[in-house]
């Protein structure tokens, strides 16, 4: 067993940031890192978050990625593709994306 999992229960720990492996003391303590407490959860818990010494000096913030809520046009109307029915969301994910050249990119390309 590493120190990793004797003190924190996973094989290895990550900067929060750069995704760097952190290196653990026999102690538990860290080596060149920090950790932070992030805002507590709906459950009440605080979570913690470990960043390397570098990602730390850049920024002392945790920035935590949200979910994007993506709108797209079904039936003839715009709706949040979650709250789509499984077959056209499945439909969604194969649709084609294509690019159209607006007039002034393509009266400049075309003469």
């Amino acid at each position: 067993m590493n120190n990793t999992e004797k003190y924190y229960g996973v094989e290895e720990l990550y900067c929060w940031d750069c995704h760097k492996v952190l290196e653990v003391n026999d102690d538990g303590s860290l080596v060149d890192a920090e950790k932070l407490k992030v805002q507590k959860g709906s459950d009440g818990t605080p979570s913690i978050v470990i960043k390397c010494k570098t990602c730390y000096d850049k920024n002392k913030n945790v920035v935590i990625p949200q979910a994007c809520e993506v709108y797209s046009r079904v039936v003839g109307y715009l709706r949040p593709v979650s709250q789509w029915n499984e077959a056209k969301q499945e439909e969604f994910k194969t649709r084609k994306v294509f690019k159209i050249k607006n007039d002034e990119e393509y009266n400049t390309n075309n003469g």
